[in-house]
């Protein structure tokens, strides 16, 4: 029964791909079970989420992505490096590093930013399965990358979505003008141009994935389940500093 649903998922990858050219034996056997999942969850309840089509594997502008991806990976520091693999590991610990708290001592906190991975998961596969975009080191061989090709299509960039997700929404238990707004936002959007530097998005899916990331919030506030979670967390931070 496991292989059955393994070779339905597979076609529905191959037949159902709207644009681009992200190969169908590319994409991971649990990707593959959920990208079913992915579609009839927001044609059900997120169907106002909407992501502009990337560009083409062969037009001028995804060249010119990959021609700055090659510049810019010759520059890569043994910090940057650092820094990818651990984002790409575990995106969603760093921002108990930069609030500078122990994660285990926060689980509201920690229940909250599992929710927001767990809640935007789906969306995200749904618009990469849509577009399947293929990756930039699979049009040109030459772009070396730091960490392991994922085994999902490129648009939008996941890694972006979610942690600028994450820094939006951590960014709302602060009052304005508090320093850790800004800590937060320039993790949130380093996670994304991070990934650049690896060599595993183009800068157009990073700009997809803040953009999804906005709407993502605005919906996830809306769902009073949620918002019970973000006030709970917020109530936890805020008790704890007193």
């Amino acid at each position: 029964m496991k292989y059955f649903n393994f070779i339905l998922a597979a076609t529905i990858v191959a037949e159902t791909c709207s644009a681009g050219n992200f190969p169908a034996d590319g994409w991971g056997s649990s990707y593959l079970k959920d990208i079913p999942k992915a579609i009839a969850y927001v044609e059900a309840h997120a169907s106002e989420l909407m992501v502009d089509p990337p560009p083409e594997d062969d037009s001028e502008q995804t060249l010119s992505e990959i021609v700055y991806l090659k510049k810019i990976s010759k520059k890569r520091s043994s910090k940057d490096i650092i820094q990818v693999t651990k984002e790409h590991l575990d995106p969603y610990k760093q921002f108990f590093v930069a609030l500078n708290i122990d994660q285990s001592e926060y689980p509201m906190l920690n229940q909250l930013i599992h929710r927001i991975s767990r809640e935007s998961y789906l969306p995200v596969l749904y618009f990469k399965h849509k577009f399947s975009r293929t990756r930039p080191y699979q049009i040109d061989s030459s772009l070396i990358t730091v960490i392991d090709g994922p085994p999902h299509a490129s648009y939008p960039s996941g890694h972006a979505t979610q942690g600028y997700l994450y820094s939006l929404i951590l960014s709302e238990m602060f009052t304005e003008g508090d320093p850790r707004i800004d800590i937060l936002k320039e993790l949130g959007e380093g996670i994304g141009t991070r990934r650049e530097i690896a060599g595993v998005h183009y800068p157009s899916d990073t700009k997809a994935g803040v953009n999804l990331a906005e709407q993502l919030k605005a919906w996830l506030m809306k769902k009073p389940e949620f918002r019970d979670a973000f006030n709970s967390a917020k109530l936890e931070l805020n008790s704890r500093e007193q």
